[in-house]
């Protein structure tokens, strides 16, 4: 975690320990701000999968004859496996390779006009019908020459031409026989038993060639389910081969997080099986969509992951820690030095052996060391509630609504969990549209009802639960009536804030602003009201000078509070700067804020908007 001002502090408490003695003295564990790494991190679960992998199965029914590999063999390519029994598989392809020899056979007949047989006996025909044809020819020609001299009748004649019409179409018949033996339905019925035929043959022979398993490629075999003598059903697994030298990693990550991924991110793996190993990669590709898994929305990333020794199986379950931001030199200490009172973050620090209350605010950076906290300790709802309130800050609602829900779910009976789960739900609103945003109010108003309940004495949550019924319609439970009843409660517990919220909900800008004015010069015991006054002023539109100075005054302050971080300060700056039209100074305020919390995106559209 960071601490803003940091380089000034000696040490932070840690620990208070007993009281040894009753002198003054107490003694102390404590611990020295030092700079170190922080991390952004997405942490997540993944499984493992191969990058080149084969799957044999069993082509059909029959035993496995021999297995030649075990589990956990290393192959090389076109090396024999596995042996299944191939007798029937033989016997189907020599019954297959006979029906292509008699289909060819018929085709062959097909293209000859016939057997050898029908062939000759069919030229012997045609032989002697030509013959019969020559001689009706010659015996008609004979005939009219006699009838030309008067020694043959008509009727010879006639009976002579009727033998040799029966001779030619005889001759006719024979020729086109010989031509066209068969059908068209009959050749293509031929034709098609020939490519059935050989189907079935090819058929069987990759069953053939499926029966002798063999290595595709160099590899491992990580799955060997079959046993030697045992029968095999047809798609039954065989054997899994794999190369293991570099796997894919396929992890899930919740859509809270989606939009923080970016391809070549560090991505580190762990497996509970080798404790202590990390192996390491970059993110390959980012989620495409998101999808149900489980209870889970999540989207699917991948990457790639050197596995030389071949630890990391395929199919494992394995633990993903997607490094999304790395920070060097940064000031932190131990998460169990930051303490909280309401709705303040502190460290008490060490100053001529006296122990001094130093406010801080948590920041971006905050953000890795809490998840780094969660991920050792999944039921610490204190960093949950201080990761809800890092990612409130950075105006990132949608991710700081998720941790907030869970601290409340942890530790239901917390009134500050509740407070902030509330403002968090608020700002949401704000964002939202009108049917979203009035869901949203209801949240709102329940939550700071029951911080209220649970904590009857809190100002924060009784001032933000009289903000929200003055503002809120009735409709989702507002109301002036509520809002003044806890105004009469904050006027015995803080006058000062009771009088605020009445300034500013009331309409009264003018008396609004004479008390602001007044606060600009005196003591103010809560630091945020400066900056909340300065927002009032610039929303409104009636001052940008007077809220200018509070803010100046606000950061020129040691008292910084995490309501209202530095960063959020100078982006208000920026706002009066750009109202008043000096957009060079407010570009300036922008990049402070920028500098201070990289995520803050409205300071960055600000930034481009006067950079235009």
């Amino acid at each position: 975690m960071a601490a803003n001002g940091a380089v000034g502090i000696v040490g932070a408490v840690v620990l208070l320990a007993s009281f040894m003695s009753h002198d003054d003295a107490v003694p102390i564990r404590s611990a020295t701000v030092q700079p170190g790494t922080i991390r952004s991190i997405v942490s997540t679960n993944g499984k493992v999968e191969p990058l080149q992998s084969f799957e044999a199965h069993a082509p059909v029914g029959t035993t496995v004859k021999k297995l030649l590999v075990r589990e956990g063999d290393h192959v090389n390519q076109g090396q024999l496996m596995v042996q299944l029994d191939d007798a029937d598989a033989r016997s189907q392809a020599a019954k297959a390779l006979a029906q292509i020899r008699s289909s060819e056979a018929d085709v062959s007949a097909i293209q000859s006009g016939g057997n050898r047989e029908e062939v000759l006996t069919l030229e012997a025909q045609l032989a002697k019908t030509q013959t019969q044809r020559d001689a009706a020819q010659r015996n008609v020609e004979a005939l009219r020459r006699l009838q030309q001299q008067g020694a043959a009748s008509p009727g010879e004649v006639k009976a002579a031409e009727n033998q040799l019409a029966g001779a030619e179409a005889d001759l006719k018949f024979l020729q086109q026989k010989q031509k066209d033996r068969y059908s068209k339905p009959e050749v293509a019925r031929v034709q098609a038993q020939e490519n059935e035929a050989q189907s079935a043959y090819a058929a069987a022979e990759d069953i053939l060639s499926k029966l002798n398993v063999r290595a595709p490629f160099d590899g491992i075999v990580y799955s060997l389910p079959a046993r030697q003598g045992g029968y095999v059903n047809p798609g039954d697994l065989i054997l899994q081969e794999a190369d293991l030298s570099k796997v894919l990693v396929r992890s899930f990550v919740d859509e809270p997080d989606v939009g923080r991924l970016a391809p070549g991110q560090k991505i580190e793996i762990t497996w509970d099986a080798v404790p202590g190993r990390i192996w390491t990669g970059a993110l390959n590709t980012v989620p495409a969509s998101v999808k149900l898994r489980g209870t889970r929305n999540v989207g699917e990333t991948t990457c790639m992951v050197d596995n030389k020794d071949f630890k990391l199986l395929p199919n494992i379950n394995v633990g993903v820690t997607i490094v999304t931001a790395e920070h060097h030199d940064v000031l932190t200490v131990p998460r169990e030095a930051v303490r909280q009172e309401d709705s303040k973050v502190y460290v008490l620090q060490v100053v001529n052996n006296e122990l001094h209350r130093r406010d801080v605010q948590t920041s971006i950076y905050a953000i890795s060391t809490l998840q780094q906290e969660i991920s050792a300790s999944p039921n610490d709802a204190a960093a949950y509630n201080l990761l809800c309130r890092a990612y409130f800050s950075l105006s990132q609602w949608d991710r700081g609504i998720a941790a907030c829900e869970k601290a409340v779910f942890l530790d239901p009976n917390n009134s500050l969990y509740h407070l902030w789960l509330g403002r968090i739900y608020g700002e949401k609103a704000d964002a939202s549209s009108f049917f979203t945003a009035a869901g949203l109010a209801k949240k709102v108003r329940n939550q700071f009802e029951m911080a209220v309940q649970l904590s009857p004495s809190s100002v924060d949550a009784r001032t933000d639960l009289a903000e929200f019924y003055l503002e809120a319609p009735g409709i989702v439970g507002g109301g002036q009536d509520k809002a003044r009843a806890q105004a009469a409660t904050l006027a015995r517990l803080d006058p000062a804030k009771a009088h605020w919220v009445n300034y500013k909900h009331t309409g009264r800008f003018d008396q609004m602003e004479g008390a602001i004015n007044r606060a600009a010069s005196a003591q103010v015991n809560h630091p945020v009201v400066l900056v909340d006054a300065a927002e009032t002023l610039i929303r409104t539109g009636r001052n940008f000078p007077g809220a200018i100075q509070l803010l100046r005054r606000y950061l020129s302050s040691s008292s910084t509070v995490e309501e209202a971080p530095a960063f959020k300060a100078h982006y208000l700056l920026g706002t009066a700067l750009e109202k008043q039209g000096d957009k060079q100074a407010a570009a300036q305020e922008y990049r402070t804020a920028l500098s201070m919390a990289k995520g803050f995106s409205r300071a960055q559209e600000a930034l481009d908007r006067v950079s235009r």
